[in-house]
């Protein structure tokens, strides 16, 4: 009867109910384990606490704890309702705080659909945050369980607020109906829950999870009873894993604790909800000071004028986050505000690029309209686009406008922001904005890209790269089309519009019929042909490689062919990871194409390609570059250079920079040429080898007179482009010698922000070169944020008095520069879990600080430099400033962190040596905290850490001076002679420091003289170098206060039949060695004559006779002393296959040891199909210890994978033996590897020996055995060997594994057998041998019935040695409803039965 009113009343309650439209989830599964009831209210109580800490490091703690009331009740079986009824914040003191943070989170309820214990569906309320939406969330997974029974360990795939992770659901006990169950997430395999945030850079976006930067553990202790959680208990711990060491460093503990606490009857009312998603944190993550405002703005902008330089970057870095809240109207209003402040006007200018806000883009718009920043400024601004990660509609229409005036800046950096935000959105060419842009584009472009002069052609090209950054198109590619295949269009515009075609889409119309015919077209420019190949193979199809192919076959132009030929070999060959590559690898085959080309790269184009990949770490990168010649031109008309990385899988294209240039021939014969002003006979030659590439004449004028013809550009030109991440930032372009010196320096300059006045450089620029955030999702629902940030400030001025008006007439040139550079860097770090009413966290910030002053005067005379003076007016420099602090987030607001360690000082300076010499002091001074346990953090994480290197002058002096000359002259014995003369003083100290160096050496390097002079101690430093046919000579000289210190010579004088030489080394006044000696070589006869000095022995003389005759050598050597006579006697000659030698020694040491020594050599190699056998002995006999009688018989037989070494040594009594042998063999099907070695000596008794041997075969059957032998003695010998046979069809498997040692034996084998595919039975046998030659034997069968479920019959029988058998039958069945077990067993004549169910 109780069942019945409940079935009533869930109807009358579904009668009542909304319609399936407005439920979470609308079905589930009704065999689910849990049993909550429609209804009910099961009110939980929920307690979550979070820390930061530095463990190993400091005692103190950044902590918040969060306690609340929940209410969870089934609407329907399939839809629950969550509320938060009550939330505290109970670590804060302020109440205030604690109200907001409750008046948030249980503003709404929150709606969810449940599925046998798994949130499937999550519809939160419309105006939930997404913050409170992610807490909630975070309940929601410590209400989910997912696994199917808790008496059942379970691995799986669990989707929740953590991402999508490895999850282990293992039981660990009943106690009174309440079952405990342990979840562990394995949190290296989650995905789809980090995500990188960036503010300052716009890098591709790749999987961060691989990176190597936190160490996560999560664990949860679960207690579920009648189908309903009872409490669950979760665990996550974080450790930032770059300067930690084990479990020490930078960490963030969480905990999460979700207890039952009563069921009541009734039902909640949902708040309503329009959207439905899923368990995952939702990432929404945005940079700015929110609690910012105009007055603060204001007060930090006023705050500049005061600040020390030391604190700007800090002071930027705010202003940066305070400028991003502020509207349009409020941006406006304080850059009006400080007008009459030029300085800190320029520091707002230089934060409002950065903010990259729709307010900051719009002020940048209207600053521009009325002039209110120079050009370079606005070229600076447009650059800066490049870095807008996250850009808006608003964006693009606010900027697309200023494509009307185009510039290079402005459409390079408009169409590289449109190329980010269409990234991020795939419908980007629908949104009206976008296809305003491109209009604009389109409309530089015309019909077909006509130009009449190169700033025209400069204005087409650029547009065509913004297309190019855009990938898209408005029309249908006609246009681009026009452009390339019109010959009225320069090559400069053709090629860039066939470089455009490159990214376009692959499916416009009539797109590779006109780029094949143009590839085939052989009366086209080469550069176009390959241009056109290059497109092609973009978009490769079986078409087009079928006509790369037959062009490939009958192409004549060596230029193409070259370029396609190894273009096409790199793909076949390349080892890099990218994608397209491998695709391209695929597509093209590896069929070995013939070379048929000249492919020398100093006169053929080519395509170069360098890939490598290391799999340890998942990195790799590849560099291509090309290299292509016009027919016209002995210099290369363009190149590039592209980089591609590979990181944890993502391709990434780094950079490309390239550049082509017509035009120069005629240069570089006035530089390098025979006549050039700078003629040098490498550079020549070079440029020789160059023009010659394609001529047969050797006559440089009737080339001059060729390449002159009119076939080449009047005058130098080229231009030159830089691409990051795929996209075009950068392009210039020259036209004339003059063009192209002001813009590679001014160019260079205004691209940095410099501005330079007569003779004056001022620059001063405050950049964030960094801004991100790695977000990871914690089990709290609350983001665990590491951020880090970066800005730097660099102000550089220089008066400069430069006149080169001389230099390539006369080679002379003055230069006088004051440099006065100061640079401040800050990185900051925050390692944080946000509750947006409270966090935690840890911060460190890192500054760099250095201002230095230089002021250089230098005179250059003859191209060489003459004088050089470096005023030194400060007596101390600030190099480099460096400091590390960490914080640590309590009661709002960041303190010092304190540490444990102890703190170590740094005070060193340089040696005085330095001091002594420039007259200049480097100090070091600052401090660390060190450790005594190797277990502490690393060095960063100890405490804070401060360092300063200054540099000090040691002396009164205002200038160091150096004075160099460069001179040639000739002479008669060394040829033609560069000499190089330094002078080194500091004029006006009380140390005479003035210095002389001077270093001499011919044009054939077969001389050389260095000579330095320093007036510390009166020290000379002399060595000189003379390598001749006639003489050779190395001496050298180190004096010290008027002494020799140190003192060497060698040298050899050849005369027509006669070699003297010399070897002398003096250490203070002590000969350490002398050798003098003499070689005669007459006729085929030797002599030597030599004396050995020195201070350690007597006089040493050596006499040697050797002649040859007939291939027989005879020498007889006398070494002689005072204490020592030993004469040398024997012949040696060749042999068939070898040689022999025999020699008689007799000695005499002292007047008292006397003796004869007889060595006898003879060496044999011959060979025998492909092996090598050598044969090698030798005897030696001394007459006076016969005990020591040593002869050696050696044997070496090799070839390809073997080797084979035979010993035998006989000494006295003892012959000893040495085996080894290595023999390897390897086939698709087979492999082999033998390793023995072996020592024996019999008559000692010894025997060692190792064998090892390895055999696999495999195929459709399977095959192995390895073996190992280690014999120590006769009596010890051991051997442990495995073996194995598997036969696929019927499946039969067969293994032994075991020890031999001496006549003992322990082994195990194995058998398994299936009679057929579709026979459910396996027979098996199982074999045990121990070493008391005793055996065992199991034999079984096991089969299986009903394969829906749990069902098999078991046979088995067990007989061993000296036991009496023993025989199982059985069978067991389990299934969802009941459980059988049937068994019956014999041991020797007595049966036992055991049935259960």
């Amino acid at each position: 009867m109780k069942h019945f009113w409940k079935f009533i009343l869930l109807i009358i309650g579904a009668g009542f109910s909304e319609s399936s439209e407005s439920q979470c989830e609308t079905s589930c599964s009704r065999s689910s384990w849990w049993k909550y009831q429609p209804g009910n209210i099961y009110n939980y109580k929920y307690v979550i606490e979070s820390k930061s800490l530095m463990v190993g490091t400091s005692e103190q703690e950044s902590t918040f704890n969060i306690e609340a009331k929940l209410q969870i009740s089934p609407i329907t079986p399939c839809s629950f309702l969550l509320k938060i009824v009550d939330a505290k914040l109970t670590s804060t003191h302020d109440p205030s705080v604690s109200r907001s943070l409750n008046q948030q989170l249980t503003a709404h309820t929150l709606e969810f659909g449940f599925d046998a214990g798994r949130v499937r569906t999550v519809c939160p309320h419309e105006h939930d945050p997404i913050w409170v939406v992610n807490i909630k969330k975070g309940i929601l997974s410590a209400f989910q369980q997912s696994y199917d029974s808790p008496t059942e360990s379970e691995s799986l795939i669990e989707t929740d607020i953590t991402g999508e992770c490895e999850t282990v659901y293992t039981p660990s006990g009943i106690n009174w109906d309440h079952h405990t169950i342990r979840k562990e997430k394995k949190m290296e395999t989650c995905l789809s829950n980090q995500v990188l945030y960036q503010y300052a850079l716009n890098i591709p976006d790749i999987n961060i999870q691989h990176l190597p930067l936190l160490r996560s553990k999560h664990g949860c202790d679960i207690t579920v009873n009648s189908g309903k959680l009872i409490k669950s208990v979760c665990k996550e711990d974080h450790q930032f894993k770059p300067f930690s060491n084990g479990d020490n460093g930078a960490m963030s503990l969480i905990s999460q604790v979700l207890s039952f606490e009563e069921e009541t009857p009734g039902k909640l009312t949902s708040d309503g909800f329009k959207a439905r998603t899923n368990l995952k944190f939702v990432h929404n993550h945005e940079r700015a000071d929110d609690s910012a405002d105009q007055e603060h703005v204001l007060s930090l902008l006023r705050s500049y004028s005061t600040i020390k330089e030391s604190e700007i970057s800090t002071l930027f870095n705010n202003l940066v986050y305070s400028l991003r809240n502020l509207d349009q109207a409020q941006l406006l209003r304080s850059f009006r505000s400080i007008q009459d402040h030029p300085e800190t006007k320029h520091f707002f200018l230089d934060a409002l690029p950065i903010l990259k806000t729709d307010a900051g883009v719009s002020l940048m718009k209207e600053i521009i309209v009325s002039g209110g920043v120079d050009s370079e400024k606005i070229d600076s601004w447009f650059n800066s686009l490049i870095y807008y990660k996250n850009p808006t509609r608003a964006m693009i229409s606010i900027l697309s406008q200023m494509l009307y005036e185009p510039r290079k800046s402005s459409i390079l950096g408009v169409s590289t922001l449109i190329s980010t935000f269409c990234s991020n959105h795939e419908s980007c060419f629908e949104f009206p904005e976008v296809q305003d842009a491109l209009r604009i584009l389109q409309s530089l472009l015309g019909e077909s890209c006509e130009a009449n002069n190169p700033q025209e052609e400069d204005i087409v090209i650029l547009a065509l790269k913004g297309i190019r950054n855009i990938r898209g198109y408005y029309e249908e590619g006609t246009v681009i089309k026009n452009c390339y295949e019109s010959k009225q269009n320069s090559y400069w515009v053709r090629l860039a519009a066939l470089d455009t075609m490159r990214r376009m889409s692959c499916s416009f119309p009539n797109r590779d019929k006109s780029l094949i015919q143009l590839m085939n077209d052989k009366q086209e420019n080469s550069e176009m042909r390959i241009g056109a190949y290059l497109v092609l193979f973009d978009c490769p199809s079986d078409a087009n490689v079928k006509a790369i192919i037959e062009l490939m076959e009958t192409e004549e132009v060596n230029q193409v062919g070259s370029f396609m030929w190894t273009h096409l070999t790199n793909i076949q060959e390349s080892k890099s990871k990218d994608r397209w590559k491998v695709y391209l690898k695929n597509f093209i085959g590896s069929e070995v194409m013939q070379n048929k080309w000249n492919t020398d790269p100093r006169k053929f184009s080519r395509n170069l390609e360098v890939s490598h990949f290391i799999n340890d770490y998942r990195i790799g990168g590849s560099l291509d570059t090309n290299i292509i010649f016009a027919e016209e031109s002995y210099i290369p008309r363009s190149t590039m250079l592209n980089f591609t990385a590979n990181i944890f899988g993502e391709n990434i294209n780094v950079f490309e920079i390239g550049g082509r240039v017509a035009g120069f021939e005629d240069t570089v014969e006035d530089l390098f040429g025979p006549q050039g002003y700078l003629k040098e006979d490498t550079i020549y030659k070079f440029v020789k080898s160059l023009r010659q590439k394609r001529s047969t004449e050797s006559d440089l004028e009737s080339l001059n007179k060729k390449y002159k013809a009119g076939l080449r550009e009047s005058i130098p030109r080229g231009n030159m482009y830089m691409r990051f991440f795929d996209k075009d930032v950068y392009y210039n372009s020259f036209q004339g010698i003059s063009s192209l010196l002001d813009k590679s320096m001014t160019q260079i300059m205004h691209s940095f922000g410099f501005s330079s006045q007569a003779n004056k450089i001022s620059y001063s620029h405050s950049n964030m070169f960094l801004d991100g955030s790695v977000i990871i999702p914690t089990v709290l629902g609350m983001p665990l944020n590491l951020t880090v940030n970066g800005t730097s400030t660099l102000r550089f001025n220089s008066e400069n008095n430069i006149d080169i008006k001389n230099l390539f007439s006369k080679g002379q040139a003055i230069v006088h520069s004051k440099i006065d550079p100061v640079m401040n860097l800050e990185i900051s770090a925050l390692m944080s879990v946000d509750a947006f009413y409270a966090k935690t966290g840890l911060k460190s910030v890192t500054r760099l600080h250095t201002s230095t002053f230089i002021d250089i005067h230098a005179e250059i005379d003859g191209g060489k430099l003459a004088n050089l003076q470096i005023n030194l007016p400060h007596d101390k420099s600030e190099i480099l400033e460096a400091s590390a602090d960490f914080s640590i987030f309590t009661n709002h607001e960041f303190k010092p962190l304190e540490t444990t360690h102890e703190q170590e000082s740094i005070n060193t300076c340089s040696p005085t040596l330095l001091s002594d010499t420039l007259g200049l002091k480097y100090c070091l001074t600052g401090s660390y905290y060190s450790s005594s346990t190797s277990d502490a953090p690393k060095w960063y994480f100890r405490g804070p850490v401060r360092a300063e290197i200054t540099m000090m002058k040691a002396d009164k002096f205002d200038s160091i001076v150096a004075n160099y000359k460069w001179k040639k002259e000739a002479k008669f014995t060394k040829g033609e002679m560069q000499s190089i003369d330094v002078v080194i003083d500091t004029p006006g100290s009380t140390i005479n420091r003035k210095s002389y160096l001077q270093i001499q050496f011919n044009n054939l390097l077969s001389y050389f003289i260095f000579d330095l002079s320093i007036p510390l101690r009166e020290s000379h430093i002399l060595i000189e170098y003379d390598w001749s046919n006639l003489r050779k000579i190395i001496r050298g000289r180190f004096r010290r206060l008027g002494s020799d210190v140190i003192n060497f010579q060698t040298k050899l004088d050849a005369y027509p039949r006669k070699y003297e030489g010399v070897v002398d080394l003096t250490f203070l006044d002590t000969q350490i060695l002398n050798w003098k000696g003499t070689f005669y070589n007459i006729s085929n006869r030797y002599r030597i004559d030599a004396t050995l000095n020195s201070y350690y022995h007597k006089p040493v003389l050596i006499k040697g006779n050797y002649r040859v005759k007939d291939g027989t050598w005879r020498h007889t050597t006398m070494v002689t002393s005072d204490d020592l006579e030993c004469s040398l006697r024997g012949t040696a000659y060749r042999t068939r296959n070898g040689f022999k030698s025999d020699s008689k020694i007799n000695y005499n040491i002292w007047g008292t040891y006397e003796g004869k020594v007889q060595v006898m050599n003879k060496y044999r190699a011959v060979q025998s199909g492909m092996l090598d056998k050598k044969d090698i002995s030798f005897h030696i006999k001394p007459s006076a210890y016969p005990d020591y009688d040593i002869k050696v018989d050696w044997t070496i037989e090799q070839s390809v994978d073997f080797l084979k070494n035979k010993i035998e040594i006989s000494l006295h009594d003892d012959v000893w033996f040495i085996d080894q042998q290595f023999d390897s063999r390897a086939n698709m099907k087979e492999q082999e590897l033998i390793v023995q070695l072996g020592v024996r000596c019999p008559n000692r008794a010894v025997i060692y020996g190792i064998d090892f041997h390895h055999k696999m075969v495999s195929g459709v059957d399977n095959e192995s055995f390895n073996k190992l032998l280690l014999q120590l003695s006769e009596a010890f010998k051991a051997e442990v060997y495995i073996k194995h046979k598997e036969k696929s069809f019927p499946y039969h498997f067969e293994a032994e594994g075991g020890i031999i040692f001496g006549d003992k034996k322990l082994a195990l084998g194995v058998s398994l057998y299936n009679p057929g595919v579709d026979d459910k039975t396996y027979i098996g046998s199982m074999q045990l041998f121990l070493p008391n030659k005793k055996e065992g034997q199991i034999n079984f069968s096991l089969a299986r019935g009903n394969s829906q479920f749990l069902d098999y019959h078991l046979a088995s029988n067990a007989t061993f040695t000296d036991q009496k058998p023993i025989s199982v039958v059985g069978k067991i069945v389990y299934t969802d409803e009941s459980a059988e077990g049937d068994f019956i067993w014999k041991y020797d004549d007595t049966t036992y039965k055991e049935k259960t169910k």
